[in-house]
């Protein structure tokens, strides 16, 4: 890897769809260091790797995990207690937000997500 890439802060978006994982890659590859993980268990291995600055989770995930009980599990260790989430999901009701929100999620973008959207939410995430 190289060192401008280095300087980037790292993004992992934990998603099992091909096509919103390149959709959001596209979005971000450029300001970012993009990983993507298709499982809650291969997130958690990343996370072990990688200083990951901010986590975007889908809710549906294949496995034995979704979105939200990785949510659940990372604000439980103090490390990632303050770690910003962001939930992308294709489930657009209130509740879904408000269920979001409870698990520990900092913020909440339906599918399909907009590229000004999602960058202002991680800007704004990444200078609190």
């Amino acid at each position: 890897m190289d060192r401008s890439q280095m300087d980037k802060p790292t993004i992992l978006y934990v998603e099992d769809d091909i096509p919103s994982q390149e959709l959001v890659r596209n979005y971000l590859e450029e300001e970012y260091r993009y990983l993507v993980s298709t499982t809650s268990g291969e997130a958690k291995r990343l996370f072990e790797k990688h200083n990951i600055r901010l986590l975007l989770v889908d809710l549906s995930l294949a496995g034995e995990e979704d979105g939200l009980s990785l949510v659940r599990y990372l604000r439980k260790r103090e490390n990632f207690y303050s770690l910003p989430i962001i939930a992308i999901t294709a489930h657009a009701f209130t509740n879904d937000r408000s269920t979001c929100l409870k698990s520990g999620c900092n913020d909440y973008l339906a599918k399909p997500v907009s590229r000004k959207d999602l960058v202002e939410k991680i800007t704004q995430l990444l200078r609190v």
